[in-house]
């Protein structure tokens, strides 16, 4: 995996995980996908297609667990409090997963490896 800045690894988190409104017709054209994450030094996240056995070619990583909780509550992770919990205990032993409904801009930046 090549070497990249922490402002450029930021600026791709902004544009793959944008905050956006989430109204009901909005809703049919999101993707949903599965982040898995682990803790090896760093925050590994890798991500498989709705069916769990498509992975995407993009693959981050990060030095802090707040990056993983940032990405997750951008991708539409977080519904209610008891996934966040769900979420805090999976970053608490250094692994777990959790699925997303991504926008189809967010969608087509995991499709690419850059």
């Amino acid at each position: 995996m090549e070497h990249t800045t922490p402002a450029a690894i930021m600026d791709v988190i902004r544009l793959l995980f944008a905050y956006t409104d989430f109204m009901s017709g909005q809703d049919r054209d999101r993707h949903r996908i599965y982040m898995s994450f682990m803790l090896r030094g760093q925050w590994y996240c890798q991500f498989l297609e709705e069916d769990l056995q498509t992975p995407l070619p993009r693959k981050l990583r990060f030095a802090s667990p707040n990056k993983v909780v940032e990405l997750v509550e951008r991708g539409g992770g977080l519904s209610n409090l008891e996934s966040r919990q769900a979420l805090d205990q999976a970053i608490q032993i250094g692994r777990g997963g959790v699925f997303l409904s991504l926008t189809a801009e967010q969608y087509s930046k995991l499709k690419t490896n850059r």
